[in-house]
């Protein structure tokens, strides 16, 4: 269901995009936020990305406000550093133990009864990167360090420092 989920609405993203400048682009994540991205820029400096994840065994969408600079590195006009923020929204599945005793005579029985539930998801997140465009395709290439802080969620108040993503 997921990979059906996921090739639709990777279609449907690489529909919006546009092949002949880099004003669009669709991309997948790799790291701890694994899923699929639609970035868009409002000019060279400034833009937003809209991603899908799939993490803590549910998914979380984050829109995200991102903001550029140029990273003249060597001769290359094409890396640009990157920041940015934004909130996630979803659902998270997860296991839950619970014991129950029977006493039934003189013999008590303790028994872990294992059930999985969904917990509505909200954060915040934040976002430093580093891009490479490859404007004659167009395509690029984006290392990127996303922490995010869970507002709600199995755990109140997670936080997460690890989201490494290579796009």
């Amino acid at each position: 269901m997921k990979k059906t989920i996921t090739i639709a609405i990777f279609s449907f993203f690489v529909g919006l995009a546009n092949a002949q400048d880099y004003s669009n682009a669709v991309g997948y994540r790799f790291g701890d936020s694994r899923g699929i991205s639609y970035k868009s820029l409002f000019n060279e400096m400034n833009g937003y990305e809209l991603s899908l994840s799939f993490r803590q065994k549910g998914i979380q969408f984050t829109p995200t406000i991102q903001f550029y600079l140029p990273a003249q590195i060597g001769e290359d006009h094409q890396f640009f550093w990157y920041y940015g923020f934004g909130a996630h929204v979803g659902y998270q599945k997860y296991n839950v133990i619970k014991s129950t005793t029977d006493t039934t005579g003189s013999t008590t029985t303790v028994r872990d009864i294992r059930k999985k539930e969904t917990q509505f998801v909200l954060g915040a997140d934040v976002l430093f990167g580093l891009e490479y465009r490859i404007l004659v395709v167009p395509f690029t290439i984006a290392l990127e360090y996303k922490p995010y802080i869970g507002f709600f969620g199995v755990q109140n108040r997670v936080t997460n420092w690890t989201d490494l993503s290579f796009i």
